[in-house]
């Protein structure tokens, strides 16, 4: 684990990274380019023991959370389809728990 930062918008956040290698790389690689092609609807966050923690953006909420646990979301980049297995509505957080 080593600190890193995400920028967000005008800010820069410092959080901890978590280095968890995959069996295979170019896996992880095409898992997170799949994820940045989302990155008008989720910021990455980390992943974690439930997932991969995402921040839903503020200009998809209105008078209700748009996600539930079981919802599945679809990449635009490769059509990858990942399922929410926990939300935080409060603090805009879901988590993809599994993805294919």
């Amino acid at each position: 684990m080593h600190k890193g930062v995400i920028a967000t918008g005008n800010e820069i956040i410092p959080v901890e990274i978590i280095e968890e290698p995959f069996e295979d790389e170019s896996l992880e690689l095409e898992l997170y380019k799949s994820l940045y092609f989302m990155k008008d609807r989720f910021e990455f966050i980390e992943r974690d023991e439930a997932g991969l923690k995402v921040r839903v953006r503020g200009k998809l909420m209105r008078d209700e959370f748009p996600y539930e646990v079981g919802y599945v979301v679809v990449s635009d980049y490769d059509e990858r389809k990942y399922l929410v297995t926990r939300i935080d509505p409060e603090n805009s957080f879901i988590w993809f728990g599994s993805w294919e």
